[in-house]
C-alpha cells in the first residue's frame, strides 16, 4: 500500500509515495540522502498506472526529489516523520512530538511535464475508490483544486497572450491565465491561503517562504498547465501556418505569433527591436486591466514647480515624476527606486518584486494615457521615471 504525494518543482510536477510495508519495519536512523520508507521507481510508476492515475501515453520521467521534511531525532542520526495519512494507517500519532527538526531528505518521484499535469491532477479523487494500492496524501485534495482552477480559466476563455523576459535578454511568449477581479482574486486568494505545508516543501525560488512562496509556486504551476493546453489546441489546429513565410526578423508582431501559436515558445528578434516588443505588449496587456478596490498600489504623479527664473512663464518647464502608492496614500515608492532594484543583482526575491511593480508603472502609464495622450511620449522609455511639461501641459494635468 502506497501513499501518494504530489509536488511543483522544476517547473514540473512529480509524484512520489510513502510505502506502508517499508514505514511497518524497524527503522533506524539514516542519512539525509535516504528516505527510509519511500517507493521505488517502479513500484511507483506501476501503481499510478495501475490506479489510472498516469495514463499509458502520458512520459513519467523518472528522478530525484529533495524535500524539506520533519525529521526526528534518534541516537545516531535522524528519521523523517510519516505524514498524516500514513501515520493513520499505521495507527500512530504524530502529536505531541516536540524534538522534531527540519532536514533534506532526497526521494524517488515521477517528472510530469505541464502538458500532462493537469490531466494527472484532474485524476486525483479523494472520494474515488479505484486507486486500487494507493491511498492520497492530505494535500492531494489542494492539488486537484488548482487542477480544478486551471480547468475553469481555459473554459472561461481568461487566457491573454503575453511576453517574458529573462535576465539574458532572450525573450519568450506565453499564454498566461488571466485572474484580474474580485471572483478570480478571491479564489486565488483562498488558495494561497489553504496551501498546505508539504506543498511547499521544495526549494525551487524560495516557495517555502511564506504568502509569497506559495504565489509563485501557484503562478508558475498554473501558467505553465494553461499555457501548455492552449498551444496543444492551436497546434492542433495549424494556426502557425497563417504566418508561415513571414519574416519574424523584420516585424515583432510576427515574431510574437510564432512564440503563442506553436509549442516552441521563444520569440527570435533583433536586439534593436526587443524593447519596443515589451512595450507593446505592456501596453496592450495594461488596456486590460480592471483597477478596483483591492488594488495594492496606484499610479501617482508629483508635479514640481519650476524654479525662479526670468524666462517667460510659457517656456518654463515642470517636472512631473512618476510614483506608485498605496490606496491609502501611506506609502510612496518613486518610479527610479523600481527600475534600479529591477536591475537584479545578488538580491533576486527584491529584483523580481520590483520587476512586477514596474510592469504595474508602465500599464498604469498606459491606462492613463488613453485619458491625456501627452503621457504617450514616457512611454518611449524602457524605464520611465517622468517627463518634462510646459506650463499649459501642466495645467491639462491638473
Amino acid at each position: 500500500m502506497l501513499v501518494l504525494h504530489c509536488n511543483w518543482s522544476g517547473h514540473a510536477l512529480h509524484l512520489w509515495a510513502e510505502d506502508l510495508a517499508r514505514a511497518r519495519q524497524e527503522l533506524t536512523a539514516t542519512d539525509p540522502a535516504h528516505h527510509p520508507f519511500i517507493a521505488n521507481h517502479d513500484e511507483l510508476l506501476h501503481a499510478v498506472r495501475a490506479a489510472g492515475i498516469l495514463h499509458s501515453g502520458t512520459h513519467a520521467k523518472q528522478t530525484e526529489l529533495a524535500l524539506l521534511l520533519p525529521h526526528r531525532p534518534l541516537v545516531g542520526g535522524a528519521i523523517p516523520l510519516p505524514s498524516s495519512r500514513l501515520s493513520a494507517l499505521l495507527g500512530t500519532s504524530i502529536d505531541g512530538d516536540e524534538d522534531l527538526q527540519l532536514a533534506t531528505a532526497r526521494v524517488p518521484s515521477l517528472e510530469i511535464a505541464p502538458r500532462d499535469a493537469l490531466g494527472v491532477l484532474l485524476a486525483l479523487h479523494q472520494d474515488d475508490t479505484t486507486h486500487h494500492s494507493i491511498h492520497l496524501g492530505h494535500e492531494i485534495r489542494w492539488w486537484n483544486a488548482v487542477g480544478r482552477m486551471a480547468v475553469d480559466l481555459i473554459a472561461d476563455q481568461r487566457v491573454v497572450p503575453s511576453l517574458r523576459q529573462e535576465r539574458t535578454g532572450a525573450l519568450h511568449a506565453a499564454w498566461q491565465p488571466w485572474m484580474h477581479d474580485g471572483e478570480w482574486n478571491a479564489r486565488l486568494e483562498r488558495l494561497i491561503s489553504s496551501v498546505p505545508a508539504s506543498a511547499r516543501a521544495v526549494g525551487d525560488d524560495g516557495y517555502a517562504t511564506g504568502g509569497a512562496g506559495a504565489w509563485a509556486m501557484l503562478e508558475d504551476c498554473l501558467g505553465r498547465m494553461v499555457d501548455a493546453q492552449v498551444r496543444d489546441a492551436l497546434s492542433a489546429e495549424t494556426y502557425i501556418d497563417a504566418i508561415d513565410g513571414a519574416d519574424q526578423a523584420a516585424d515583432p508582431h510576427v515574431a510574437w505569433l510564432a512564440g503563442l501559436l506553436d509549442r516552441g515558445d521563444s520569440v527570435v528578434q533583433p536586439k534593436s527591436l526587443d524593447q519596443s516588443l515589451l512595450k507593446l505588449v505592456r501596453s496592450w496587456i495594461g488596456n486590460l486591466e480592471d483597477i478596483n478596490e483591492s488594488s495594492a498600489w496606484r499610479l501617482r504623479f508629483e508635479l514640481h514647480e519650476p524654479p525662479s527664473s526670468e524666462e517667460p512663464v510659457a517656456d518654463v518647464l515642470w517636472h512631473c515624476s512618476f510614483h506608485l502608492a498605496d490606496p491609502a496614500g501611506t506609502t510612496t515608492v518613486d518610479a527610479e527606486q523600481i527600475w534600479a532594484k529591477a536591475g537584479g543583482g545578488k538580491h533576486a526575491k527584491n529584483a523580481a518584486r520590483a520587476e512586477e511593480m514596474g510592469a504595474l508603472l508602465l500599464a498604469e502609464l498606459s491606462r492613463a494615457s488613453r485619458t491625456w495622450p501627452v503621457l504617450e511620449e514616457s512611454l518611449e522609455e524602457s524605464d520611465p521615471c517622468g517627463m518634462d511639461l510646459t506650463t499649459k501641459q501642466a495645467y491639462a494635468l491638473l
